[in-house]
């Protein structure tokens, strides 16, 4: 199993930007989530729906799956579209040189373990979960 396995869905994401304790909503907050939710901002469609795909070095090689899924998009009925609402999370720099020369969104999801992000993991090992894990908790940071 490879951490890069594509996954899309949408989401609302305005509850990432701003507490009661937050200034006024015409400062923006810049806090360690101030680059994601402008990613989001940008990425989204007018119902704030944003399409999300995470990549790491291993799928973001030429003529990987990574490329299989945008062509899917170009190729696809009236859909090519979409991938203005396409946000990638790159695990890696490799990852993020790659999503910046083929899809407009990109975020570099920076973590002390993203070495071991970028590569292959073998299922159910420790490692595995703990990248799982991982990926589960930045969801969850945008979907909350």
């Amino acid at each position: 199993y490879n951490f890069g396995q594509l996954l899309s869905f949408s989401s609302s994401f305005y509850s990432l930007s701003a507490t009661p304790a937050d200034p006024p909503a015409d400062e923006p907050v810049h806090d360690e989530y101030y680059e994601l939710r402008k990613a989001l901002k940008a990425a989204a469609r007018d119902d704030n729906t944003v399409i999300l795909a995470i990549l790491n070095e291993a799928w973001a090689e030429p003529n990987s799956i990574f490329d299989v899924f945008l062509e899917s998009f170009r190729i696809g009925d009236d859909i090519a579209r979409l991938l203005n609402h396409l946000l990638v999370i790159a695990v890696d720099d490799k990852a993020y040189l790659r999503c910046q020369a083929l899809v407009r969104h990109c975020y570099f999801f920076k973590s002390n373990r993203s070495t071991e992000l970028a590569h292959e993991a073998t299922f159910m090992t420790p490692t595995y979960l703990e990248i799982i894990w991982e990926r589960l908790d930045f969801l969850r940071i945008i979907l909350t």
